[in-house]
């Protein structure tokens, strides 16, 4: 009888630790796929978004730049730096992933075209010039892992074109949190646990019995 004793309360202090280990992968960030980024692609023409100049929403059905996603973009026109900036609401410590659709039109010359991504004070891209065969190019640019060292934060494009620019499809979501190797470790150590106290229970009334 003392050995099964034994054997319930080494299983009951295991099933514990992965308790814990549970409690600890419940209270984690859980994969987030949901956009941050209110009007993401300019649909809802520059709604949500704070504008410092010329950036407005186009629907370009016939060019020179068609919509990366959906119907409309947002385009630069101004003559010098002018600013379009949403705030997302991150939280502190968590990790995002930022990507946007950038089309600088048509033209390569790398002193007309220029864009600046600013995340908060900190400069993430600062993008020149335009295709090299002159044509309209979309290109994806993204930061997989952006740590939040604040409670919200200021997503802001600088755009200086000396003529049509486009941007669309802004994203900012949540990145998935992996559990460290010691929680994995008491997890699997605690189903092991689990396990063995189902087995011994199964056979405590056979050795009862005999």
């Amino acid at each position: 009888m003392s050995g099964i004793l034994g054997d319930s309360i080494v299983g009951t202090k295991i099933a514990s630790l992965a308790a814990v280990a549970l409690a600890a992968t419940a209270v984690a960030p859980t994969v987030g796929h949901a956009n941050l980024v209110q009007n993401p692609g300019f649909e809802l023409g520059m709604s949500d978004w704070t504008t410092l100049g010329g950036w407005i929403s186009v629907m370009a059905a016939n060019g020179p730049i068609y919509p990366y996603v959906g119907n409309y973009f947002a385009t630069s026109t101004c003559v010098y730096f002018c600013d379009v900036s949403e705030n997302i609401g991150v939280h502190l410590g968590n990790s995002y992933t930022l990507s946007f659709a950038y089309n600088p039109g048509a033209g390569a010359n790398v002193y007309e075209k220029e864009l600046r991504v600013y995340w908060n004070d900190s400069i993430l891209f600062d993008i020149f010039g335009g295709p090299s065969n002159g044509l309209p190019t979309w290109s994806t640019y993204t930061v997989n892992d952006l740590t939040a060292t604040t409670n919200g934060a200021v997503l802001l494009f600088s755009g200086f074109p000396s003529d049509f620019v486009g941007l669309d499809n802004v994203s900012v979501t949540l990145n998935a949190a992996v559990p460290e190797p010691s929680t994995w470790a008491m997890l699997l150590l605690g189903f092991a646990g689990i396990g063995f106290m189902a087995y011994r229970r199964k056979a405590k009334p056979a050795l009862m019995a005999a």
